[in-house]
């Protein structure tokens, strides 16, 4: 079981990113649709018990986010692809 540390949404309101403490994985989920997770982002965070936090820039097209290492990382294109709505 992971300690979730961080939520955060996205500037529309419609996806949730998470990270959790000692976990490789953020993942980003649907709030209309949350029985899977859309995709997951790697970062370098399992070796550590330090709070490593991401933030969204404001445009809302970069995730960035810390790791073991001491470097940053940026995730470009975090705006998840359109759902088909029926």
């Amino acid at each position: 079981m992971r300690l979730l540390l961080q939520l955060m949404f996205s500037g529309d309101g419609n996806y949730l990113y998470t990270g959790a403490r000692q976990d490789d994985q953020m993942y980003c989920w649907d709030v209309r649709h949350t029985y899977n997770s859309l995709y997951c982002m790697t970062r370098d965070t399992a070796r550590t018990n330090q709070r490593v936090q991401f933030d969204i820039e404001p445009c809302g097209r970069h995730l960035l986010t810390g790791g073991c290492g001491g470097g940053v990382t940026v995730r470009g294109g975090v705006q998840p692809p359109a759902i088909a709505t029926q």
